[in-house]
């Protein structure tokens, strides 16, 4: 009975209700309030706690006046084709399942402002990340945690401060890693979780402006997994979103109607 209630307590259900919606706030005591988004009233968002095996339930109500998102790090999509793509007129993910092969592996299909790269399943894949600006950039991947095996200034990418061997097993992993100003960060990781997967800066008005990449990750097996659920599909008509084509919602390589990329304005 003890080993029975031990498994119950285990595989609990927890409940969260989040109302995502306007605060007014001062963060720094000098400057006056400011409208700021929170959850729950709070700018803080409030902790949420699940045990090992458990199932969690996250409700978020919208009270905002514009659209947003929700997304969790650290938490990875495995076996599924569920939303986690760019929103051009199609949505990546979307392209991915439904045009014909073999279009679905070629990146121009989803347009210039995803900056698609397709991975083959299962291969190894070195990413170097340079960043010759005046500002630190935060970079996140979605679905994966990478591994750091260089790291060092720009200037310096021969001799680097830290560098791990192929045949090391233990470098450290991030969902989150910082490139520091005239510096670059040498990633690796494997390409062993079939999807549609950002990397991306996160810091937003970077994101806003583009500074991201699309990982068109295995498109050949994401495709042979189960279907999208019929209510993602209808939450993407309600909005008006298109759900067939490339990037632009055409056939082939036509992509017309494409959404203008955002730009610097000096």
């Amino acid at each position: 009975m003890l080993l029975l209630l031990g498994v119950l307590a285990s595989a609990a259900r927890v409940v969260i209700n989040w109302d995502v919606g306007y605060v007014q706030v001062n963060r720094d005591g000098s400057s006056g309030s400011r409208r700021a988004i929170g959850v729950n009233g709070s700018l803080q968002i409030p902790p949420v706690f699940a045990t090992k095996g458990g199932t969690l339930v996250l409700n978020v109500h919208n009270s905002l006046d514009v659209s947003t998102s929700i997304h969790a790090h650290g938490i990875f999509q495995n076996g599924t084709n569920f939303m986690d793509s760019p929103a051009m007129t199609v949505p990546s993910l979307y392209s991915t399942l439904m045009l014909d092969a073999p279009l679905y592996s070629n990146e121009a299909v989803y347009g210039p402002q995803t900056h698609a790269i397709v991975l083959k399943h299962l291969e190894y894949i070195e990413l170097v990340i340079k960043n010759p600006s005046i500002l630190l950039h935060p970079m996140h991947p979605h679905d994966h945690a990478f591994q750091i095996i260089e790291y060092d200034s720009i200037v310096n990418q021969s001799e680097p401060v830290l560098r791990y061997s192929t045949k090391c097993n233990a470098p450290m992993q991030r969902d989150t890693f910082v490139v520091p100003v005239n510096h670059y960060v040498k990633l690796r990781f494997r390409a062993d979780n079939p999807g549609v997967w950002l990397l991306h800066c996160h810091m937003d008005v970077h994101f806003g402006m583009g500074m991201a990449l699309t990982l068109i990750e295995a498109p050949d097996v994401l495709r042979r997994r189960p279907k999208v659920p019929e209510t993602m599909l209808e939450l993407c008509r309600a909005q008006g979103i298109r759900t067939e084509g490339n990037g632009a919602g055409n056939a082939g390589f036509d992509l017309a109607g494409l959404p203008t990329p955002p730009t610097i304005k000096p």
